[in-house]
This record gives structure tokens, sequence and C-alpha cells, in this order.
């Protein structure tokens, strides 16, 4: 029986998503605050933003913050959150939103130990496979920052030309890539198995033993 593989689950704090909001004013600025209860928040949050990377800047804890926008905490708490997922949201629906004119538009695909996320971004150029690649806003809700290309699909379809760029949090393992190429050519496994981009524990376990076996 194959051994399922852990999901990570990460539950953002409060202080995570008031510090990675403040990082993205760019992201504040698309969301429109017609019937929505956060609009002092964001409006805060893109105020702080040009000192929340000054060394010197003190961020307030929640409860500082409840005093100053009287605000209760508990409210505090979900309208952070309501703010990030409506970002989120918007980010699939219209994904134009967050490309300048000239970037290359993008899908990126997170894969954190498990947890996936998707986000549609500009980006000048093109990464390559290998690339370090950091993206803090994420860091809520899968829990990492720091990510590597995996693999870059290209999809050209009646609508255009679609690029999806796949990131994971851990380096590609050169040695086994090896060894499923190695192993798909003496036909030790199927072609099936050698075309994903993940390999399970069983698979790994094989080609290993074999490997020891030669």
């Amino acid at each position: 029986m194959r051994k399922q593989k852990r999901v990570y689950e990460h539950k953002g704090s409060t202080r995570e998503y008031l510090i990675t909001l403040a990082s993205f004013p760019n992201y504040l600025k698309l969301l429109s605050t017609k019937n929505k209860p956060y609009d002092q928040l964001l409006s805060w949050l893109i105020q702080i933003s040009a000192q929340i990377d000054d060394q010197s800047f003190s961020v307030p804890t929640i409860k500082e913050l409840s005093k100053k926008l009287k605000i209760d905490a508990n409210k505090i708490a979900i309208q952070l959150r309501s703010i990030y997922n409506d970002i989120m949201l918007l980010n699939q629906n219209e994904p134009g939103l967050f490309a300048n004119k000239g970037q290359i538009q993008c899908s990126l695909s997170f894969n954190y130990l498990g947890a996936i996320a998707y986000f549609n971004t500009g980006l000048n150029v093109l990464p390559t496979i290998g690339n370090h690649f950091n993206f803090y806003f994420l860091r809520p809700k899968l829990g990492g920052t720091s990510y590597y290309v995996r693999h870059i699909y290209h999809d050209l379809n009646s609508t255009g030309h679609e690029i999806t760029v796949s990131l994971n949090c851990e380096r590609d393992n050169l040695y086994l890539k090896l060894l499923q190429e190695k192993a798909l050519l003496h036909k030790r496994i199927s072609f099936m198995e050698s075309i994903g981009s993940d390999m399970d524990d069983e698979l790994i376990e094989r080609l290993v033993n074999w490997s020891d076996a030669i």
C-alpha cells in the first residue's frame, strides 16, 4: 500500500496577516471598499506600508491597533483575513490587474510540503528551472516564502498563450531524477511513472533498491 504524504497545514496568525498585507500596498489599492467593513483598517495598512521595512518602525500589537483604531481586536483579526481573502479572490477573477504594462502574465502554482496555492501575476522575465523564488504574500496561507521553480508550462489555445510556473519549497533531487530516467531506459518503471512531477515514497524506494542492486 502506498504511503500518502502528509499535507502540511499552516494557520496564519493575525500578526502574519497584518505584516503581509502592509507589505503589499499595491494589492491593497486594487480592492474596492464598497459595502465592506474594513475601510478604516485598509486605509491604515496603506498608510504604514512605506514604513514596514524600516527596522526602526515598530509594528503595533493587535491590542494596540485595536485601541488606536477603536475597533475590537476580534474584528481586526476577522477584517485582516477578509482583506487577504478578497485579494486572493480578485486575483483569480481579474488576473490582469496584477500585471504591469509590458510584463508577462503568468499563473504561479506554489507547493509547500503538499499544501497548494495559486497566484496570478506579471513577471518582467520568465524564470528558468531551478531558480530560487521568494514570495512573501503567501506566508499566511502556506507558511513559507521560499520556493524553487520546478516546471514551466506553455498552453497555446484559442484565447492566446497561457504560462503556468510550478514552484516547490523543496529543491529537486537530481540523483533521483537521474535514477528515474535510467530506470525508464531499462524498462524498470512505466512511462507514466517517469512523467510525474513528484515521486511517491514507493517509487523512490524501488529506484533506490534497484540502484543498489546494479
